[in-house]
């Protein structure tokens, strides 16, 4: 080193010595400032998606709510032979497949639904044992399933209300609404990868409690607290 200086006039070191004393506090600034650039995107996609799902949220919690209100009704004139005009548009709008009056044995007494064609004489069995038990202690109360495969196989969410001594009401849902009700949260989440793959790239590797890095690399893994 004392080598390599020595071949250097003070008056050639000043200027290199000066240019140091900018550049590193300038460094340091850009880096700090681009810091906090990306900690304010990352805020605002952070935001952004809990908007989204909050959103998301309150319109599940509208259709549950309407949902339950639609059967109530549907069931509880259905059961007693009233008819009521336009029920079945109504049904149709809320993507229910049909209501159903059955007895202790799965016997269907009555149905409605928005297709006139569509026929069912019985509940199977292990259907409903699974909504009898989910229902067990609910008394008069509408229970909703998880989703479950109907007797066609397809993915469906049941609406079980106990109605007397072995009578029961049981409507179907179908998960049209749900998977539509996805779409705008999945296509945020496409559009917003970018940002978070870069702001994974760019920021430093942080140490969690446990000792382990985070991964920063090629896909965003926020850190343990």
């Amino acid at each position: 080193m004392r080598a390599l200086l020595s071949g250097w006039s003070l008056r050639q070191l000043l200027p290199v010595l000066f240019f140091l004393l900018a550049a590193i506090p300038a460094g340091a600034i850009g880096v700090l400032l681009t810091q906090r650039a990306w900690d304010r995107e990352l805020q605002t996609v952070h935001d952004q998606h809990l908007q989204l799902a909050r959103h998301l949220a309150e319109a599940l919690a509208r259709y549950a709510k309407d949902a339950e209100a639609v059967f109530r009704l549907t069931a509880a004139n259905v059961a007693a032979e009233r008819p009521v005009q336009e029920l079945t548009t109504l049904l149709e709008h809320l993507h229910f497949k049909h209501v159903c009056i059955v007895d202790g044995s799965g016997r269907v007494e009555r149905l409605l639904s928005p297709n006139a064609g569509f026929k069912v004489e019985r509940v199977p069995a292990p259907l409903l044992d699974t909504l009898r038990a989910a229902g067990t202690g609910a008394a008069s109360s509408i229970v909703f399933s998880n989703v479950l495969p109907d007797p066609r196989g397809k993915p469906t969410i049941f609406l079980w209300q106990t109605l007397g001594e072995d009578r029961y009401a049981l409507g179907a849902l179908n998960t049209e609404y749900f998977v539509q009700s996805k779409a705008p949260l999945a296509l945020a989440r496409k559009a917003m990868r970018p940002l978070w793959t870069a702001a994974a790239a760019s920021l430093p590797i942080r140490i969690p409690n446990g000792g382990t890095p985070c991964k920063t690399s090629r896909s965003w893994t926020p850190c343990a607290a």
